[in-house]
């Protein structure tokens, strides 16, 4: 069976089709060496096919990615969309499910101010008083603003901890954040709230980022929360901001992968990695 590139609408993209293939390969490789030397366990082999997986993708899909010029443009056919859409991998004993999204179509948290930061995570269902918190979390002084948190309430937990009062170095470090619950992070939260039509599921996870650099989320790419918020916190055309960062979802093995990178011409950059239970 030859191996295809699926978009979630059934479509097939005019890609490069031996990606499976190698993935297949590496795959056999690893499971060759695992019933060999019998010390690879089931959770550090699923983590090598994991990574295999992500780091093939990432090399097919780099030289392949639409642009907010053609994305706005319509002039999508044979480009990897970067704006949240599911993709879907089959073929020769693998079946994943991937999605690519620009960062600049997300909430800086380093750069958003308080009611943008308060709008999106009260879309999602969360306390808007956390913006304040979040603010308190990367500022450089030690006063709590009314509904935030600084040394004082961190020391004060069973399990304590200082407020670093710096930027936010990961985007998971917002759970350390006063408010911020693993439910709200992760998800999955279905979107609109309270609506039988399922329009988008995801958590604060997929809608922040640290990597923008702006303080508005470009809407070319934007996921659907940020979208419905247009006029309060996505704005401009995204030119000019932005750092050419995107994110590769790919849920793989039970398990929900965020793989942090960047094109370099026909190759990438990997910046950062997180994963959790599917």
């Amino acid at each position: 069976m030859r191996p295809i590139l699926l978009r979630s609408d059934g479509t097939v993209l005019i890609l490069v089709l031996w990606v499976l293939a190698i993935i297949t390969l590496i795959g056999g490789y690893f499971a060759l060496e695992a019933r060999i030397s019998r010390n690879v366990s089931g959770v550090a082999w699923r983590d090598l096919q994991a990574e295999a997986a992500v780091k093939t993708i990432l090399t097919v899909i780099s030289p392949h990615l639409a642009n907010e010029q053609t994305a706005a443009g319509g002039s999508e056919g044979g480009l990897v969309v970067p704006d949240g859409r599911r993709y879907h991998l089959k073929g020769q004993g693998l079946d994943v499910w991937f999605s690519v999204q620009a960062e600049s179509g997300k909430l800086d948290i380093n750069q958003a101010d308080e009611a943008m930061l308060a709008a999106l995570i009260q879309e999602l269902g969360g306390p808007p008083g956390a913006a304040q918190a979040i603010l308190d979390w990367r500022d450089r002084d030690g006063d709590p603003r009314p509904d935030g948190a600084e040394d004082s309430y961190y020391r004060s937990l069973t399990l304590p901890y200082g407020c670093p009062n710096r930027p936010f170095e990961t985007v998971d470090e917002l759970l350390m954040v006063k408010g911020i619950t693993p439910d709200l992070f992760w998800g999955p939260i279905t979107y609109p709230l309270e609506s039988e039509e399922t329009q988008w599921k995801g958590g604060l996870v997929d809608l922040v980022t640290i990597y923008s650099k702006r303080k508005t989320a470009s809407p070319t790419f934007a996921p659907l929360p940020i979208k419905s918020l247009a006029g309060e916190i996505a704005a401009g055309s995204g030119r000019g901001g932005g750092s050419g960062v995107f994110c590769l979802k790919l849920e793989f093995g039970g398990a929900v992968i965020r793989a942090y990178w960047s094109p370099e011409g026909k190759s990438f950059k990997l910046l950062d990695w997180m994963e959790t239970p599917g």
